[in-house]
């Protein structure tokens, strides 16, 4: 039998892992939902009409990779500097 520490770590880790996919698939779900149809999208597709798609490819995926860096290290330090209650106001301001 296991005892009730056991069992709290054990049921712990599963909390963690179903917050973290469930975290998961809803960054995903929001990104493309908001990303097709985009100007970034239309400016990709233009761009592979006139240039090599692989380089235009290549580019895009390297800017998406730096801007997700540089949100979620927003995401990470702004509210240390802002109480969370500013935060939730200025993104929904410009968003």
């Amino acid at each position: 039998l296991l005892s009730a520490a056991a069992l709290r770590k054990s049921l712990g880790s599963d909390r963690e892992q179903l917050g973290f996919w469930k975290a998961f698939t809803s960054s995903v779900a929001m990104i493309i939902a908001t990303e097709i149809g985009d100007k970034t999208f239309f400016i990709a597709a233009v761009l592979s009409m006139r240039n090599a798609r692989s380089a235009v490819f290549g580019g895009a995926i390297l800017a998406l990779i730096i801007m997700t860096i540089l949100s979620t290290m927003m995401g990470l330090v702004l509210p240390s500097f802002l109480p969370r209650r500013y935060t939730h106001i200025i993104g929904g301001l410009l968003f």
